[in-house]
Order: C-alpha cells, then structure tokens, then sequence
C-alpha cells in the first residue's frame, strides 16, 4: 500500500452506502475527478492551511457517514494509505 501525506491526499467517493467505492489518491491524480465526490489537496484552504486539514477530514469523513451512508469501517479501510490517519481508527 502506497503512503500518501495528509497534506497530498485527495479522498474520492463513487457512489453511497455500502456499495461506495472510496480511495484516496495523490494531489494532481485526474483519476480523482472520475468520482462523484472529491476533496483534500485539490482544494486551497487544505493546501494553504495545515491547521485545517484534520477539520476538513473530520467534516468529510462524516458526511460520508451521515449524507452518504457509508459504513465507518469502509472509510476507515480506505483512509489507511494517509499516515496521520493511523491513530484515528483503530481495528480493535
């Protein structure tokens, strides 16, 4: 599995549910702008503000939960490839 900072993560989302494809992709990889929804690097606020990207994850991370309806445990699953994610789920 290829690590991908924080700060160059792109997270994208196909579809809802539990049937959602969820990746997360490096800054500038157009493969991101094939999905329904992205949000990360490719935005200024992420890469001008570093105190803002754990907000941002936080706000993303639960509108895939609540809007989308995306299992947790599939967003966890995908969020593993960013370092800084490591301590914010956990498998136990």
């Amino acid at each position: 599995m290829e690590m991908i900072k924080l700060a160059e993560a792109v997270i994208a989302v196909k579809g809802t549910g539990a049937k959602a494809n969820v990746l997360v992709f490096r800054h500038l990889d157009n493969r991101a702008s094939f999905y329904d929804y992205y949000w990360g690097a490719c935005e200024s606020i992420w890469q001008n503000d570093p105190s803002a990207r754990f907000r941002m994850l936080f706000e993303v991370t639960m509108f895939m939960i609540r809007q989308l309806e995306i299992p947790a445990e599939k967003i966890a699953k995908a969020l593993r490839p960013i370092p800084e994610c490591g301590g914010l789920f956990s498998d136990d």
